[in-house]
């Protein structure tokens, strides 16, 4: 018997973001990168969580103040619920507390909005080409 294959993916990325400007720039970057796909923007814990539910998505650009609820909500209910997303937390404040706080509830990277904007594309692009077994 042989082993299963490797194959390239569409990395299926939520973005889970508050603020209409970012959701647009942030939405043109994510469909802009090659082998990545943008399943929908939300804006709020909800609205991310059922989203999660509903549709297949391997990763979240993931905001921590969101209009309702926060993204360590959306995190720990990701952590419960042992769902295997890479979780990208892209935010303004850039806090020792949450960036350990992120790290324990499985983000696998923390980006300041500000300063790391051009990481995420990188993130991503590095998160598209890890393969998948088939």
């Amino acid at each position: 018997m042989q082993p299963p294959a490797l194959v390239p993916r569409i990395l299926r990325v939520l973005l889970v973001e508050d603020s209409a400007p970012l959701v647009e720039r942030i939405g043109a970057l994510i469909r802009a990168l090659s082998g990545v796909e943008l399943v929908a923007a939300v804006a709020s814990e909800r609205a991310a969580l059922d989203t999660v539910a509903r549709e297949r998505v391997d990763a979240l650009v993931l905001d921590l103040n969101l209009r309702q609820g926060n993204g360590f909500g959306v995190m720990r209910a990701l952590r419960k619920r042992s769902l295997p997303v890479s979780i990208v937390v892209f935010t303004s404040y850039d806090i020792p507390a949450y960036r350990r706080a992120a790290s324990a509830l499985g983000a696998s990277e923390f980006l300041h909005k500000a300063r790391d904007y051009d990481k995420l594309s990188v993130v991503l692009a590095r998160l598209a080409a890890e393969p998948t077994r088939a």
